[in-house]
């Protein structure tokens, strides 16, 4: 069982992940434990542009180069004002104080209704 709930997809060799853990330490955690399995993580893909559906990306794309996307540019525009750093000091660091990483990935839009 993965170290946190999360929604994601293995397959023999591949591996999608739906929306990441928000914290550095679950983000290390999922992608050790995704490793030591053997898969190839392919996608990333965020639900929606709140931080704690995307925070964790930069660390699967550090480990696996996989790709961040998400559906259309208001969910893309949320992300942005989500890890803009007016709302990482007023809302997201008093909340998880020194757990958010400082380097976040922001999606580029999904196209069509086909993760490759």
């Amino acid at each position: 069982m993965a170290p946190y709930f999360v929604n994601s997809h293995f397959w023999e060799r591949d591996a999608v992940l739906v929306d990441t853990p928000i914290t550095v330490e679950q983000a290390r955690a999922l992608t050790n434990w995704i490793a030591a399995r053997g898969k190839n993580l392919t996608t990333i893909y965020a639900t929606h542009g709140h931080g704690d559906h995307f925070f964790g990306a930069v660390w699967f794309w550090s480990d696996f180069q996989a790709p961040v996307s998400s559906r259309g540019p208001e969910a893309i525009e949320i992300m942005r004002q989500q890890a803009s750093p007016e709302d990482s000091r007023t809302y997201w660091n008093p909340r998880f104080p020194e757990q958010i990483s400082s380097q976040l990935a922001i999606a580029e839009e999904l196209t069509g209704n086909v993760i490759n």
